[in-house]
């Protein structure tokens, strides 16, 4: 993924604490990313961000002050993807779990997990 010139598709499972808005509310740390969200969303070659939370309550905070495509895993697993990079951001027992439902209908060259 060294291209420059190049945009990318990413989807981020796994929103977790510090992506429900560490972000946008330490001012400590102004104009930083502190979490995988805030260092995507700076990201300029990303074309397209999924970002996908197994938890439900979560996904709905995390909803009121997101701008990119939010999905539930369930229906995000569901679907029919292809993109560049998956990051795996959940806890380390259902990194597993969530590799496996998403290679039954996900196209992705990279993973970080």
């Amino acid at each position: 993924m060294n291209n420059t010139n190049s945009s990318y598709k990413v989807s981020l499972v796994g929103l977790g604490k510090m992506g429900l808005g560490y972000d946008q509310t330490n001012s400590q740390f102004a104009g930083t990313a502190k979490s995988h969200t805030g260092a995507l969303l700076a990201i300029e070659t990303i074309q397209t961000l999924n970002l996908v939370e197994l938890d439900k309550p979560n996904l709905s905070h995390f909803r009121n002050f997101s701008i990119v495509n939010t999905y539930d895993f369930q229906t995000f697993s569901q679907s029919f993807q292809k993109y560049d990079l998956l990051i795996i951001a959940t806890p380390t027992n259902s990194h597993l779990d969530v590799v496996t439902q998403l290679s039954n209908n996900h196209t992705f060259k990279y993973a970080m997990i």
